[in-house]
């Protein structure tokens, strides 16, 4: 009887906001990960995987050094190639069913876990479908934590450029997803349109009076620049039409606008 695993989706919580993609922000514990979808798991033999990881020529080099048969599987190999290969090989180790597993360094993703931790070594025919199914399990997060969600339990060469090659290319987050710019409109002037009095107000924050108000009412005249400013005690429609007619159009009259920003 072969034990059976579950592919590396199975023993994870992600404590944070799944559309998150900043990789301080993350945040993941050795928690069980619930709602895993169907499709998100996959069930291998260790003697399954360790067949499929000795078809791959890279891996099959690295179980040849650690077995001592590297000049079976190389006989043409030289000193120079095999101190390389050794050298490399000497982060990885077999397991007792002849699986290829690595010990990798924590980092920011695992601060809460031991500083090294093992993790099966995934063959190439394997990588796209282990990042699609990691992707799925954390309901197509960003980045930073499917690669966090899969490198707990997986490795292979460039594992973080593949995920965000994945990522950024999947289709479905590509059609469903709302991607932000992030860029900020660029101020232009307001062109007058007459000679008449208009006024641009905003309400901003100010050290308290002895009275306890800290807002305070700005008014511009657009054409001049000439500022008004008044202390008020709160930000409600009925104390800025008050402030206004008070110390604005008693002084100026009624102004041909008066320009905010929707709200204060």
């Amino acid at each position: 009887m072969y034990n059976m695993f579950v592919v590396g989706l199975d023993d994870f919580d992600v404590d944070n906001d799944l559309d998150c993609d900043d990789e301080d922000s993350v945040k993941v514990t050795a928690l069980k990960f619930e709602n895993l979808t169907p499709a998100s798991s996959l069930e291998i033999t260790l003697q399954e995987l360790a067949e499929k990881q000795s078809k791959d020529l890279k891996l099959r080099r690295i179980k040849a050094v650690l077995t001592d048969k590297l000049t079976d599987e190389l006989p043409e190999v030289n000193s120079k190639e095999w101190h390389k290969l050794n050298a490399e090989a000497q982060a990885y180790f077999l397991t007792d069913e002849n699986v290829l597993m690595k010990i990798v360094k924590s980092d920011k993703h695992f601060k809460d876990l031991d500083p090294t931790f093992e993790v099966y070594v995934a063959p190439e025919e394997m990588i796209e479908d282990l990042i699609n199914r990691a992707h799925v399990a954390v309901s197509h997060a960003g980045v930073s934590i499917t690669y966090a969600f899969l490198r707990r339990k997986w490795y292979f060469d460039s594992l973080y450029k593949a995920v965000r090659h994945f990522c950024l290319t999947c289709h479905k987050c590509q059609v469903y997803k709302l991607y932000r710019s992030g860029g900020k409109v660029p101020l232009c002037p307001i062109p007058l349109s007459t000679a008449e009095l208009s006024f641009e107000i905003d309400v901003l924050t100010s050290p308290k009076t002895e009275a306890k108000n800290e807002l305070l009412l700005v008014a511009v005249e657009v054409g001049t620049g000439w500022i008004e400013a008044w202390k008020i005690p709160d930000s409600t429609s009925t104390t800025i039409c008050n402030t206004l007619i008070e110390h604005l159009i008693s002084r100026f009259e009624i102004p041909a606008s008066i320009k905010c920003d929707r709200g204060f």
